[in-house]
C-alpha cells in the first residue's frame, strides 16, 4: 500500500485546513488518513502511474474471461461487438398486476365532464355570452362540447351526443375571440 500526501496550496481555506492531507491508496479504494508522517506533493501523473499496474491486471483479467466466454451476461463477438443480456424482470407477479388494478379503480370521466367540473369552480362559461343580448347559453354541456370541438379540431360534425345543427347554432352566436379571451383570463385568475 502506498501513501500519497498532498497539500492544498493557494486555497481560500488554507489557513483553516490542516497543513497536510494524506491519501492512502489501497488496492480497491482511496481513503483519507487524518495524520501523516511526511509531506510530498501529489500530482495527477503520479497517481495515475501508481494505479496503472492495478488497471493493467484488471484489464488482463477481463480479457481472459472474455476469451473463455465467462463474462456474466455479456458476449464479445470476433469482430469486437459487445452484446449485453437484458436484465431479468425482478418485479413479482403480484406487483406487476398492481397498475391495472389501480387504473381500474380510477374514474374514467369524459373530457366534457372534466370541463364542466372546472366550470363549476371558475364559472368561465359565463363569458361565452350571446353576441346580441349578453345572455349565456342555457345548455352548458352543449357549449362545452362546441368549445372542445373547436379546441381539438375535430369539427362540429364529429361531436358525439349532440346534433350538428345545435352546435352550429352556438358557434357563431356565443363563441368569439373576445369570449375566448375573457374565459381564458378567468381560468388564469383562478390559478392566481
Amino acid at each position: 500500500m502506498s501513501v500519497i500526501t498532498a497539500r492544498v496550496i493557494g486555497s481560500a481555506c488554507e489557513g483553516s485546513l490542516s497543513d497536510r492531507a494524506c491519501y492512502e491508496v489501497g488496492t480497491s479504494r482511496l481513503t483519507i488518513r487524518s495524520t501523516c508522517c511526511s509531506i510530498c506533493f501529489f500530482s495527477l501523473i503520479q497517481y495515475i502511474t501508481s494505479r496503472m499496474p492495478l488497471l493493467q491486471s484488471r484489464l488482463e483479467e477481463v480479457n481472459a474471461m472474455a476469451a473463455l466466454g465467462e463474462l456474466p451476461d455479456m458476449e464479445i463477438s470476433d469482430k469486437g461487438g459487445v452484446k449485453v443480456s437484458p436484465l431479468d424482470n425482478c418485479v413479482p407477479v403480484q406487483v406487476s398486476q398492481l397498475p391495472e388494478l389501480v387504473y381500474s379503480m380510477l374514474p374514467h370521466p369524459k373530457i366534457t365532464e372534466i370541463l364542466d367540473e372546472v366550470n363549476s369552480w371558475t364559472t368561465f362559461t359565463r363569458h361565452f355570452s350571446h353576441i346580441k343580448n349578453d345572455i349565456t347559453h342555457p345548455d352548458t354541456r352543449l357549449l362545452l362540447t362546441t368549445i372542445l370541438a373547436n379546441g381539438v379540431n375535430i369539427g362540429l360534425t364529429k361531436s358525439p351526443g349532440s346534433t350538428k345543427s345545435s352546435l352550429e347554432d352556438i358557434q357563431p352566436w356565443y363563441i368569439r375571440d373576445e369570449t375566448y379571451s375573457a374565459a381564458l383570463a378567468e381560468l388564469v385568475n383562478a390559478h392566481g
